[in-house]
């Protein structure tokens, strides 16, 4: 929830407009030109020169787009999982295929594959999205559904894709309107100014727009290939030694680098990232055991309340500058049993890149500090 990811966000997103952006303009005019309800075959200039006299439109698109649409209704896409090689089991895939159809069903894909197919016909372009979904809050169980875009125009990815389906491009964009109610509603102490998008034409009074950031991020993971009984597997360095130590045995490895893709999926409005509703903190403390004032500063705070935004965190860099001084710092250098205790009110904590050839085996615990009058009532 940093200014930096919001201005990365940014600059990415007029790189991947500007890429699109005479494609997109061809696209709106096959918009219109097929629009059912109103399709606006005339342009500008024919309309002026027949200034006073009618235009009439005998629409010969929509029905060639409907006989797609219909066709492709007829003989529904699904996904299928089918093995790829000899070491693929068929009663896995039989089993994910399983999986995949009840992810359709409850999602009702076909909806959603009807809308891209539609816009696929109409202007070239038609999009499907995989989301994650919360089914139980109390638990953060989480299903995965099939949703339409329904505005193929909305979506913008990294500049420079060439794959059919999108699957080269690290980063995404969906822009969605949604009225101010439902937007505070979500995400009451968020600001209101909506993205500055792609989209043409005015906005309606109460509505924001905002922007789904999608991001891949690729991670290095610490990795060995070892060989038994003629046998190669890979594995992680906490699974490698606990195999030699249910073992016995010293096992020859070799290590490698892997890369562990995760994606970031993070909603912005004009100013700030609005992925969950921002908290308002004292910005000066006082610590309950020593009575000193502490700054509770640090990379997640975006602004300060009544203050202009530019000011707010012009000083909140300052003040985050002063606390990490050279002579405020202290880096611990791990050996083994170490126990390090530091006070989580006030004290700006981060870890460190270390050697990944190295097995680790590091824990944390946190304490609360419960006051007398608060153990009183307990």
């Amino acid at each position: 929830m940093t200014q930096d990811t919001h201005r990365q966000a940014v600059e990415r997103f007029e790189d991947a407009r500007d890429a699109v952006s005479e494609q997109y303009t061809k696209m709106r005019e096959d918009q219109r030109f097929s629009d059912p309800t109103d399709p606006q075959q005339w342009d500008d200039a024919a309309r002026k020169l027949r200034s006073g006299r009618p235009c009439l439109t005998f629409d010969r698109t929509n029905q060639f787009i409907s006989q797609v649409v219909n066709s492709g209704r007829q003989n529904k896409p699904s996904i299928h999982c089918l093995p790829a090689d000899s070491k693929a089991d068929i009663a896995v895939a039989e089993q994910l295929n399983g999986i995949v159809r009840h992810i359709e069903y409850v999602s009702r894909a076909g909806i959603a594959y009807d809308t891209a197919l539609e816009n696929a016909a109409r202007i070239g372009l038609g999009w499907i999205r995989v989301v994650p979904e919360i089914m139980r809050p109390e638990t953060n169980e989480q299903e995965i559904r099939i949703k339409r875009i329904h505005d193929s125009l909305a979506v913008y990815l990294e500049a420079g894709w060439t794959e059919p389906d999108g699957s080269d491009a690290m980063h995404g964009f969906v822009e969605t309107m949604v009225s101010e109610r439902a937007f505070k509603g979500a995400y009451p102490k968020a600001s209101t100014q909506s993205w500055e998008g792609a989209r043409p034409g005015w906005f309606a009074d109460k509505q924001v727009l905002i922007c789904e950031y999608l991001c891949v991020k690729e991670t290095k993971q610490s990795r060995l290939t070892i060989t038994i009984e003629g046998q190669s597997l890979t594995m992680g360095e906490e699974e490698y030694w606990q195999l030699r130590q249910q073992t016995g045995m010293e096992i020859p490895a070799e290590p490698f680098e892997a890369k562990v893709r995760s994606v970031k999926w993070l909603k912005l409005n004009g100013v700030e990232v609005s992925t969950l509703p921002p908290v308002d903190w004292p910005l000066v403390r006082t610590h309950p055991g020593s009575g000193r004032k502490i700054l509770f500063v640090g990379v997640h705070a975006t602004h300060i309340p009544g203050m202009h935004i530019g000011e707010g965190r012009l000083l909140l860099a300052e003040l985050l500058e002063h606390a990490t001084q050279r002579e405020f710092v202290y880096r611990h250098e791990w050996r083994v049993n170490d126990l390090v205790i530091w006070d989580n009110r006030c004290v700006l904590h981060r870890g460190r890149r270390y050697d990944l050839g190295e097995r680790r085996e590091l824990r944390r615990v946190s304490t609360a500090d419960v006051s007398s009058d608060a153990a009183k009532t307990v």
